[in-house]
């Protein structure tokens, strides 16, 4: 393993060239003393390395996390269908808004040409008003 070559399975690090050109590329006695990847790092597993199959437990995962993608797509799927009726009933739903606000404009209508004036004016109701007031006063003043 330290023999100046590096395994292909095993990485190392990489020792990078000098960038000055005069002194050339780099010794390879620096190259074999790099050190791997995996001891520098300590979190290489053995997993990685060798494929494996999944246990009974991982399988029953999967399955179990299938399972519940199922009935998350059908969940989804019938909210899609529910929009999409309510876009299909869409143009139906605005033709009766649209007979309920002329309905409603009809009876505005109807309301105010039925509306009658009210008799009198603002300078004979203050009259009325001050009439009454002075009669309030002439009461007050004979309780006296």
């Amino acid at each position: 393993m330290n023999s100046g070559v590096p395994d292909q399975d095993t990485p190392y690090l990489e020792v990078v060239a000098p960038a000055i050109p005069s002194l050339g590329a780099p010794d390879p006695a620096v190259l074999a003393s790099a050190t791997p990847v995996r001891s520098v790092l300590g979190v290489e597993s053995k997993r990685r390395m060798s494929p494996s199959t999944p246990s009974s437990k991982e399988l029953d995962k999967l399955k179990h996390e299938e399972t519940e993608l199922l009935v998350r797509l059908q969940e989804c799927r019938v909210k899609i269908d529910v929009a999409k009726a309510k876009l299909d009933d869409l143009p139906k739903a605005i033709e009766e808004q649209k007979s309920k606000l002329k309905a409603s404009a009809k009876h505005l209508a109807g309301l105010t040409k039925a509306m009658k004036p009210i008799p009198g004016s603002d300078a004979e109701d203050r009259r009325i008003i001050e009439e009454v007031d002075g009669l309030r006063l002439c009461a007050i003043e004979a309780l006296l």
